[in-house]
């Protein structure tokens, strides 16, 4: 982030470093996600790809939401909380399942 100068990761991204300049993004970041930066020279750098996922067949996992994030991305506290998450997902799937039976 402070190549591109922000303050915090926590900060929205500037329309300038957005990948889609209309929606409001911070940074993203999850297991084998992509980042593009492209040097512009003096101090400017370009964003080209936030977080990019698509080429995984599940997506984004373990993406860690600056913002949000509870637990550092990877620690025991953040691996027992998204393993207690799917669980209760789990759970409920189940529930949702055995009703339309």
């Amino acid at each position: 982030m402070s190549l591109l100068k922000y303050n915090s990761t926590r900060d929205l991204l500037r329309s300038e470093h957005r990948v889609d300049a209309q929606k409001s993004e911070r940074l993203q970041a999850s297991t084998c996600s992509v980042d593009l930066y492209e040097f512009e020279g003096g101090d400017n750098w370009k964003i080209h790809l936030n977080g990019y996922t698509d080429f995984l067949t599940h997506g984004p996992e373990m993406n860690w939401h600056f913002a949000s994030s509870q637990f550092e991305a990877g620690s025991k506290e953040d691996i027992e909380s998204r393993r207690k998450q799917k669980e209760e997902q789990d759970k409920a799937n189940n529930r949702a399942r055995q009703g339309r039976l």
